[in-house]
């Protein structure tokens, strides 16, 4: 099974309460409302991307190639990767 808990929290505890969802479902939800919009996931691509370069450019390149390759470390790099630049390390 995948993963779904993001490196980086994206959905305020609160946001779907008035549906009765849980936030693993508000999550799963969001996750697939911005597969279906193309713009969207150009928006979050970019501007994640960005924060990673202005972060640690190497880091950024690294977490990209491994992607790209789709390396069996991409998802633990980035991942580490995003959790700093939460942490302003």
């Amino acid at each position: 099974m995948t993963d779904l808990s993001p490196a980086i929290a994206i959905t305020p505890p609160d946001l779907f309460r008035h549906t009765g969802l849980t936030e693993l479902q508000a999550l799963r939800l969001f996750k697939a409302a911005i597969r279906d919009n193309d713009s969207l996931v150009d928006t979050i691509v970019e501007k994640v991307y960005a924060a990673m370069k202005s972060f640690d450019r190497e880091r950024a390149y690294d977490a990209v190639e491994l992607i790209v390759d789709r390396d069996e470390a991409a998802a633990s790099r980035l991942r580490s990767l995003l959790e700093e630049m939460q942490k302003g390390i």
